[in-house]
């Protein structure tokens, strides 16, 4: 695993000028202040934007011209000689005990081109051996190897190429031979193999492959099982990555196990926001490997390298591109740190340096870190460099760096070499560094070299003088402090600057002490002959005046009625207030008033823009309540339905009930409601079917203290209905139409009217359906005329019930015929019809008809004044048909009518002699029917229709004469012209016969 530590030697030792070339390279150097490995080296700062941005600032500017030593120990000349070699070498290299180095090209090697496997042995003279161990060829033995090596306990080396796992076993002459672990089908298995293998204690190998997997093309994380004895080795899939906006794909590093058996790595796309992701895999049961995303790249982007643990539990790597948010360079790839979840929450980053891929900074990271005793962290840049041209690639050529962790925190990068500075150097490193127990770095570059196909450097360090420490850290300070500036070498000349310039052997010598009265920054360096200049040091301190004690109101004390609303001011401009209501951490930003309701003592303080922490200050809250009602208020009219009450907590209280009466005691305290004892938890309590007739209703809250109680009554109105106004309750409706006008009912969301012909049958006449609040009257039409007694409810709603009172009405009459006696014979054709008057009737109208159909044929009124209670009728049928009698009572604009039948009266009708025939002589009898209601009769007989009674005229005779014998008739067979008059009480009718006079 890549996780080789330097010794602590190479602090003491930095660069001298290059054998090969003869260049100086340009740097940032550091040296750790601090002792053990590599560990979070994160300092508490204050949160202070100038402050941060004075630091950032002087990471920047504290770089320095020194010395160091590249040498090339090997380029690779691919097909250029007469042997074939390897080209672009790629992975960490390794050493094995004897202090040879090896690695692996993905090139070259053979005819084949399929890469190689390399062996560096140092000469006993000087200079290294290469010797390739294994070419690859393909033919099932796969090609283009493409991650770093690693060793088992017997000297075999493993690694992937292509789609295979492969272990190179050394045999006697120095002949290395391959084994094929495993071949990856693809698709659903494996594919693309890459970043390296590590080993489980139990020799189990885990990778990761960049495509692959259940989802076909996202890459996985698998596992290789040696067999027991002999046999293949058996592959599991732990993971595979899925393009789905959750989870990563794409891993390009190797694992690394954490102490518990769990594995971590990052993938180079994906994750929520698309940039990548750092995951975990824990086993579980029945070799199940669960995912866990630790974090969301979002700033470190496309993070390609493998993770390195410290002691702390802090993972770090790189990222090929991205930078720390709101800067306007650094924006070509990061170092990163994540620190695991404290007490539950997520696992944070901090990004410890931000690349600028510049003349002076490298950038696009592709390999991971490694790190020194000291905690300081190296690796390699694939660009940047003195000969950075903005946008042409081909003269970024890469650089080695060192970060460095501060004593005022933070880390500062050292670039301690650019490739690409002289002819024939190495270029673009794509892998990262290892170091030897003298602190030499090693590493390869995927191009340049004597032959253009890359080479294998080591990098030497130069002594440098340690960096000045100050005694006092740098901080936000509420008065003037002092300062001194010391180092460890002794005899070491220490200059110093205070106007932002960085410090050079012309600055002035460090005074014995600074004396900081307002906000400064010290930068120093240490310069002693025969060593590099020491790393810049710089501290900025900051005085600032403690802001003003807050104000707490009120200042504590007991409280029994009411729990206090508590504030809390400060005089300071733009103070933040932060509190607690522990009397301790953790504090909480003021921002409104808020309720105290139980015992507890309240702490604050103050903090501010150009001040310091303000004194801390307290009040002590006693609070000792007594339960009370407030909602609703008391004294107050009810809502309508269910009423939820709700009451304060009483301090020590164990349990509260809730009585609801129609008086305040005796039988009558809980005859509406009583809830029997609650938990101290029930602050409310919801009750239904209280009255809601307006009257008083009592409501006592009993809270209970373990064995004994205390109670306390309240008084509300009870919500009141609708009320009926008109027509009045109890009187006779006007007519078929009525106004039904009623009061409003407190809190109703609605009302409802019916109307019934009985008290089981109440909505048979009207039903309205539920009204709005606001209608308070309603007209209903076509109701009965017959006196009857008529039921009315008015239902008021409310949120969720009801409630009705219901009312009786007299209906009104209409008029009503009384002579002639419904049912009976007319008298005649003049008939006087008289009827009773109806209620409140404002006019009549009388209509006589020949069928129910046509039932004003024979008469119409026309609607009459409503004292018009008899109308005499004339020229109606003497034909004994039925007459349809309609009596019309008017009510304003409404109106109702009864019908009536009668049967039309008859006049007498000539029987004998027949008519139309010849008369027997002289003297002859006539005889006729009766008519209906007849009061007389009379005979005419003439000799012409005009002159119809000139043979004879018997005057007026009595009804019961139905027969008379006329004599003296002509007997000359002229025409005889007879009359019968039939008398009514009202008027007369007759009917005309002709005959034939008889002859001699």
């Amino acid at each position: 695993m890549a996780t080789a530590a330097i010794p602590d030697s190479y602090e003491s030792i930095r660069r001298v000028p290059s054998t090969e070339t003869g260049i100086v390279s340009v740097g940032h150097t550091r040296t750790a202040q601090s002792t053990g490995g590599l560990r979070s080296r994160r300092q508490a700062l204050p949160h202070k934007a100038a402050f941060l941005a004075i630091a950032a600032l002087l990471f920047i500017l504290s770089a320095q011209l020194c010395v160091a030593q590249e040498t090339l120990l090997y380029s690779f000349s691919f097909n250029t000689l007469d042997t074939y070699d390897g080209a672009a070498p790629i992975g960490n290299l390794i050493f094995d005990s004897n202090g040879n180095l090896y690695g692996a090209t993905s090139s070259g090697g053979s005819s084949s081109d399929g890469g190689m496997i390399f062996e560096l042995s140092p000469k006993a003279g000087g200079g290294w051996t290469e010797k390739i161990l294994y070419p690859f060829t393909g033919n099932g033995g796969g090609s283009a190897p493409n991650g770093s090596l690693i060793f088992d306990s017997k000297g075999n080396l493993y690694g992937t190429a292509s789609n295979v796992v492969f272990e190179l076993s050394p045999q006697a002459g120095g002949v290395w031979t391959e084994q094929v672990l495993y071949t990856f089908s693809g698709e659903t298995d494996p594919n693309t193999p890459n970043g390296g293998l590590i080993f489980d204690k139990s020799g189990n190998l885990y990778g990761t492959s960049s495509s692959g997997g259940a989802y076909d093309a996202y890459g996985t994380v698998y596992e290789l099982s040696p067999p027991a004895s002999s046999g293949p080795w058996t592959e599991q899939i732990l993971h595979s990555f899925n393009n789905n906006f959750v989870d990563g794909y794409r891993p390009l590093g190797s694992l690394v196990f954490d102490a518990n058996g769990n594995l971590y790595g990052t993938t180079s796309y994906g994750g929520v926001n698309g940039m990548g992701t750092v995951f975990e895999l824990t086993p579980g049961s029945g070799g199940v490997w669960t995912e866990n995303i630790i974090f969301n790249q979002s700033y470190s982007e496309t993070p390609y390298a493998n993770l390195i643990f410290d002691t702390e539990g802090n993972l770090y790597s790189t990222s090929f591109s991205g930078g720390a948010p709101n800067q306007t360079v650094g924006q070509h790839g990061t170092a990163f740190e994540l620190s695991p979840p404290q007490s539950g929450t997520a696992w944070t980053e901090q990004i410890l340096h931000s690349f600028a891929q510049d003349a002076t900074d490298g950038g696009s990271l592709a390999a991971g870190l490694i790190s020194d005793t000291k905690g300081n962290l190296y690796s390699t840049t694939f660009h940047g460099g003195p000969y950075y041209t903005e946008g042409v690639t081909a003269n970024t050529d890469g650089t080695i760096f060192e970060l460095l962790p501060q004593q005022t925190g933070g880390y500062a990068e050292d670039v301690l070499y650019i490739f690409g500075t002289a002819a024939n150097d190495g270029v673009l490193p794509t892998a990262g560094v290892i170091s030897d127990s003298n602190g030499n770095l090693y590493g390869v570059t995927s191009e340049g070299g004597a032959y253009g196909y890359g080479a294998v450097y080591e990098y030497t360090p130069v002594p440098t003088t340690p960096m000045p420490v100050f005694s006092l850290a740098q901080g936000i300070y509420p008065s003037t402090q002092t300062v001194t500036v010391t180092d460890t070498t002794e005899g070491a000349i220490l200059y110093c600057t205070t106007d932002g310039t960085t410090p050079t052997t012309s600055s002035p010598v460090c005074p014995a002490s600074f004396t900081v009265s307002a906000t400064e920054t010290i930068q120093a360096i240490a310069v002693y002959t025969g060593l590099a200049n020491s790393p810049v040091a710089n501290a900025t301190y900051l005085i600032e005046p403690p802001a003003a004690t807050p104000i707490i109101y009120p200042d504590g004390g007991t409280f029994t009625t009411t729990a206090p609303t508590v504030t809390i001011t400060d005089s300071t401009p733009g103070a933040k207030i932060y509190y607690s209501t522990t009397g301790g951490a953790p504090f909480t930003l003021y921002s409104f008033g808020f309720s105290v309701s139980s015992s507890e003592t309240i702490t604050a303080y103050a903090v501010a823009n150009d001040y310091t922490q303000s004194p801390t200050t307290s009040a002590a809250f006693n609070i000792d309540l007594t339960s009370r009602l407030f909602l609703p208020a008391p004294d107050s009219t009810l809502p309508g339905g269910p009423v939820t009450f709700h009451w304060t907590p009483a301090t020590g209280a164990t349990g509260y009930a809730l009585w609801a009466g129609t008086t305040g005691t005796g039988a009558g305290a809980d005859n509406l409601y009583y809830s029997g004892e609650k938990t101290s938890t029930v602050t409310s309590l919801t009750v239904s079917g209280l009255p809601v007739n307006g009257e008083t209703i009592y409501i006592r809250l009993v809270t209970y203290k373990g064995s004994s109680s205390t109670d306390t009554t309240y008084t509300y109105t009870a919500a009141s209905g609708g009320i009926l106004t008109t027509p009045a309750p109890g009187s006779t409706l006007g007519g078929s139409s009525a106004t039904f006008s009623w009061t409003a009912g407190t809190s109703a969301t609605g009302y409802a009217l019916w109307i019934g012909s009985s008290p089981t049958n109440s909505d048979n006449l009207y039903y309205s359906g539920e009204q709005a609040p606001t209608v308070t009257s309603l007209t209903v039409n076509g109701l009965p005329m017959n006196g009857e007694t008529i039921y009315v409810r008015l239902i008021t709603y409310y949120a969720s019930s009801s409630a009705f009172t219901n009312y009786t009405y007299t209906a009104a009459v209409a008029g009503i015929l009384t002579t002639p006696t419904p049912g009976g014979t007319l008298a005649g054709p003049s008939v006087k019809f008289s009827w009773s008057p109806g209620t409140s009737a404002t006019g009549y109208a009388l209509w006589l008809g020949s069928s129910a159909t046509n039932p004003d044929n024979l008469y119409y009124s026309g609607e009459k004044a409503s004292t018009v209670t008899s109308l005499t009728v004339n020229g109606l049928p003497l034909n004994g048909e039925t007459i349809y009698v309609r009596l019309i009572t008017y009510n304003g604009s409404a109106s109702t009518f009864n019908t009536y039948t009668y049967t039309a009266a008859t006049a007498g009708i000539l029987t004998t002699p027949a008519s139309g025939t010849t008369l027997a002589g002289p003297s002859i009898t006539f005889s006729w029917s009766a008519g209906t209601s007849a009061t007389g009769y009379a005979l005419w007989i003439g000799n012409s229709p005009t002159n119809p009674d000139n043979l004879y005229y018997s005057g007026e005779k009595a009804p019961t004469v139905t027969s008379l014998t006329v004599n003296g008739l002509p007997t000359n067979g002229e025409t005889i012209y007879v009359r019968l008059i039939t008398y009514f009480s009202g008027g007369s009718t007759y009917a005309n016969y002709t005959y034939t006079a008889s002859t001699p």
